[in-house]
């Protein structure tokens, strides 16, 4: 049980317990829901954000080909050989379930760095790549890679909420080591 109490105006949050052995430390843990996501290898979370309704969405990367994506989503395929792929995931609030898991990436090293959603609840992707096939769209800024010799180019991306359709994506940089 638990309630919210105000005293002399400041909100106060308290629990009432049953009788426990009070010369043990009482640890009241105030997690409310953890999980796990990845494949069989090793994955780097870098940022999550929530859209209206509370579902988490988070970006990364991944070394797992056998990295959890869902049907219908834009790419189910590891794309990267021995390199690391982007991961764009979205999972409910509560933690709970994989509403939607896509891989985002071409043939070489992929990373997603950034996350954010727009008013309508697309979802922006922004990190690194040396990939020169990294998937651009018709008409975006940059759909030309513009590193070489292991340099990297910034992308960016948009994808629907659903992660089922990459709606934009571009390169960003010049000649040299973009970051």
């Amino acid at each position: 049980n638990s309630k919210l109490e105000t005293r002399n105006s400041k909100p106060t949050y308290g629990f009432t317990v049953a009788s426990y052995d009070k010369t043990k430390d009482l640890i009241i843990d105030p997690l409310l829901a953890s999980t796990y996501l990845g494949g069989s290898y090793a994955e780097y979370g870098y940022s999550l954000t929530f859209d209206t309704s509370g579902n988490v969405y988070v970006t990364g990367f991944t070394w797992s080909p056998d990295f959890p994506t869902t049907s219908g989503v834009y790419d189910t395929s590891f794309n990267s050989g021995y390199y690391s792929d982007v991961f764009v995931s979205k999972l409910d609030g509560g933690l709970t379930s994989l509403l939607a898991s896509t891989f985002l990436g071409g043939s070489n090293d992929d990373r997603g760095y950034a996350l954010a959603l727009d008013t309508s609840g697309n979802v922006y992707v922004m990190g690194e790549t040396v990939s020169t096939n990294f998937p651009t769209t018709s008409g975006a800024y940059d759909t030309s890679f513009n590193g070489g010799g292991g340099f990297r180019d910034i992308f960016v991306s948009k994808l629907d909420s659903g992660l089922t359709s990459l709606l934009a994506s571009t390169f960003l940089g010049g000649s040299n080591d973009d970051r």
